[in-house]
């Protein structure tokens, strides 16, 4: 068929369509529109969109695979249909190498069990009292994040030389003097286990903290070589393995991630996933940019030049939710009006309190520690104090915030009486307990019961705010979502086309956030208005238009920080 005509059937398929049913359908709608098709905005924005993968995993966010075939014949019982297509490819994942006729059948069963798959979803979700806004919403997030995806980011490749040769040097450096001071031979590795294990307590004869539970040998985990820091070459491991951590996971692990851009900048393209961890948020790979030190963020550089990068965090996010969650006026407000840690220490310590100082880092401590979990021995060893003090200091925190401990026990009873709990949006976290407490593992799936509803919610406040930033700001540079979302793909299939010839800004694009992490939005700031579009960040994070209307309920007030320099991290 000639390519006009089929362009011209399929374009009059869309222009009658309401809905579109696929399984991971972002980078579908990206092919079609790199192919010159004119989409519904409904279906970018993710309104009119039924993505089995996304309903899937709000209908059962404790399975192991959610690829459509697998999913298929779990849930369903349909027959692998994917081997005849494989078994013709001539190279793994190429549909282009396979016959017309079973490239058709392929596609054909595909999208029947992706409707197939999205229908039961929705009476799944529809049974467990899922509302339907939160469905919508949580499309518009994904396609909002998959808009953030196709961005990227810019890479200084000078500076990341500079950051990869320092990092180097200094693993090097380290481990030569581990041989040194160690008295080893070139053959010895820091990085095995069985070297470090032979110096440590056959050489050295130091006593072993621990032993490995798997095999029965002495330990060497950082917990192990921390408890052994007294001795020089344990501290010299522990800064090894810093090192090497920085060598392996951002000199090597970006190198091959990082696409060429010319001009001395190179690209990279975040893959988050929009759905999160079973805590409830949010994750990335290839490459995991959610725990870079400074020293890497600063690689990161404004596509533009004269561009800024804008780092817009929540402060204190989790702690106002709990507060607002436990209906706690006291913490809330020193949250959200206070000075968080600082207050809290001087209602335990009865004192005045620095920043930073012992007893705001306690206090610190004891707040996370007891919302996540831990015991009263941990908290102790986390202290440095005993035992006692531990548990005079834990009960003088449930006297000064009694909600906290309620709505610890509130979610202990929800836990107990459903095998579930629910977050304010109406996510569920599946938790089952068929022996109540005396289910294994009974005290982890309470820590999870406990803190879902808090890390689920505010991941939902950043998707709100990257799905209103995004239409704030295109609404201020007069810009429509369709043209943003095809300029976007347009970029990001002319640097992953295999010769580097690509760019990484486009006539007419405009700022844009580029990453989420954590708590913080990442924002590629365009020159002309980096002052207005820093505002509109700022007050559109705090105002969440799309969060309140899904939570009419919460009212809690919202603080944002902001960081802007030439670099991630400002500088």
């Amino acid at each position: 068929m000639e390519e006009a005509t089929w362009k011209t059937l399929v374009q009059a398929t869309f222009d009658r369509a309401t809905w579109v049913i696929g399984h991971s359908l972002p980078g579908d709608l990206d092919q079609m529109l790199v192919n010159g098709m004119n989409l519904p905005s409904g279906w970018i924005t993710g309104e009119k969109c039924l993505d089995s993968l996304l309903l899937s995993r709000m209908a059962d966010e404790n399975r192991l695979s959610y690829g459509l075939e697998d999913l298929s014949c779990t849930v369903l019982g349909a027959e692998p249909w994917k081997s005849a297509s494989e078994a013709e490819m001539s190279s793994p994942g190429n549909m282009l190498s396979v016959s017309p006729a079973v490239r058709k059948e392929r596609c054909r069963l595909d999208a029947w069990w992706a409707r197939r798959l999205s229908e039961h979803a929705i009476h799944q979700l529809r049974s467990a009292l899922i509302p339907r806004s939160l469905v919508m919403f949580t499309h518009r997030t994904a396609w909002t994040i998959h808009r953030l995806c196709l961005a990227g980011a810019v890479v200084d490749l000078p500076e990341f030389d500079r950051m990869a040769e320092g990092v180097l040097l200094n693993t090097a450096a380290v481990e030569s003097r581990l041989r040194g001071e160690g008295n080893t031979d070139e053959s010895f590795a820091p990085s095995n286990d069985h070297h470090v294990r032979a110096l440590l307590y056959d050489q050295l004869g130091l006593d072993p903290p621990g032993y490995s539970k798997k095999s029965g040998l002495p330990s060497v985990t950082k917990a192990s070589l921390a408890a052994l820091a007294p001795h020089p070459l344990a501290r010299l491991l522990i800064e090894f393995s810093r090192w090497d951590k920085l060598r392996s996971t951002y000199v090597a692990g970006l190198s091959g991630l990082i696409v060429p851009a010319g001009e001395g900048r190179g690209w990279l393209r975040w893959h988050i996933n929009p759905l999160g961890t079973r805590t409830g948020r949010r994750s990335s790979d290839r490459p995991n940019s959610q725990n870079w030190p400074a020293s890497v963020r600063r690689i990161i550089r404004s596509r533009w030049p004269g561009g800024q990068i804008l780092d817009a965090d929540y402060s204190r996010l989790e702690p106002v939710v709990l507060g607002w969650l436990a209906g706690d006026s006291r913490f809330l407000l020193a949250f959200t009006k206070g000075k968080g840690y600082v207050d809290v220490a001087k209602w335990l310590f009865n004192k005045t309190v620095e920043e930073e100082g012992k007893e705001y880092k306690a206090a610190k401590a004891i707040v996370l520690g007891t919302n996540y979990g831990m015991g009263v021995d941990k908290l102790a060893a986390s202290l440095g104090t005993s035992y006692s003090e531990a548990v005079r200091l834990r009960s003088t925190y449930f006297k000064t915030f009694p909600s906290l401990r309620t709505y610890m026990d509130d979610r202990r009873a929800e836990l107990l009486a459903s095998g579930q709990v629910v977050s304010p949006t109406g996510r569920v976290r599946r938790l089952p307990v068929p022996d109540g407490e005396n289910t294994p593992g009974f005290g982890h799936l309470l820590n999870e019961a406990i803190n879902f509803p808090i890390q689920s919610f505010a991941a939902d406040i950043t998707g709100s705010a990257l799905v209103d930033v995004e239409a704030a700001l295109l609404s201020e540079h007069n810009q429509t979502l369709t043209d943003h979302h095809r300029k976007l793909v347009e970029i990001e299939k002319s640097l992953t086309n295999g010769y580097g010839l690509g760019i990484v800004e486009s006539v007419g694009l405009g700022s844009l956030v580029e990453n989420e992490v954590h708590d913080s939005l990442v924002a590629d700031l365009h020159p002309a208005n980096p002052e207005r579009d820093t505002e509109i960040i700022v007050e559109t994070m705090r105002a969440v238009p799309t969060l309140r209307r899904l939570v009419p309920a919460f009212d809690a007030h919202l603080n944002v920080k902001t960081v802007r320099g030439e670099r991630w991290g400002g500088g």
